[in-house]
């Protein structure tokens, strides 16, 4: 078992985790866990209840944060992989089903509220039983778009604005000759 570099586990009622780095490899004739590897030779495992990280990513009003993770479904065991979001107390769960031998992308989305402001994000990897295998865990932000009819308004006051200015400053002023 080697460390997981920037997770920790999640303590559960004082039981003895087990997570670290698996190397199931798919060589010739070693298939005994994956048919395939999701990203690399490397993937994560954990036990009941998972693995956590904290990202320096902090709540932001409107923002859609997006978590993506393979999750693998091992040949040997029923699939029990969850990535799942935490922001102010509250999970978020991924969606995905893998099939067994394979990996499938979980996807889990949370929209800033105005009440998790500067509130922390931390990605969980849960297990529910045997073993959960992740891989590829990526976490995207990205910020709302005005739609064009939300613009619309604004745009038309400020052209009015500006027409009303063009139309004071090329009349002549009284008393002006041409």
């Amino acid at each position: 078992m080697d460390f997981i570099p920037g997770w920790t586990n999640t303590p559960f009622l004082g039981l003895g985790l087990s997570s670290g780095q698996f190397r199931p490899g798919t060589d010739v004739g070693n298939t005994s866990y994956f048919i395939s590897l999701s990203d690399g030779p490397t993937s994560a495992y954990t036990s009941i209840p998972g693995i956590e990280q904290t990202v320096s990513v902090a709540v932001q009003q409107g923002v859609t944060y997006t978590l993506l993770v393979d999750v693998g479904h091992r040949l040997d065991a029923s699939p029990t992989g969850n990535p799942r979001l935490k922001v102010n107390g509250v999970f978020y769960d991924g969606v995905g089903t893998p099939v067994p031998g394979g990996w499938a992308t979980y996807s889990t989305t949370y929209v800033g509220l105005a009440a998790d402001v500067g509130m922390p994000i931390t990605i969980f990897l849960d297990s529910a039983s045997f073993q959960g295998n992740f891989d590829n865990v990526r976490l995207s932000d990205s910020i709302p778009v005005p739609e064009p009819t939300a613009t619309l308004p604004f745009g038309l006051a400020l052209l009015a604005g500006f027409r009303a200015f063009a139309r004071r400053t090329s009349r002549p002023t009284k008393g002006a000759r041409n």
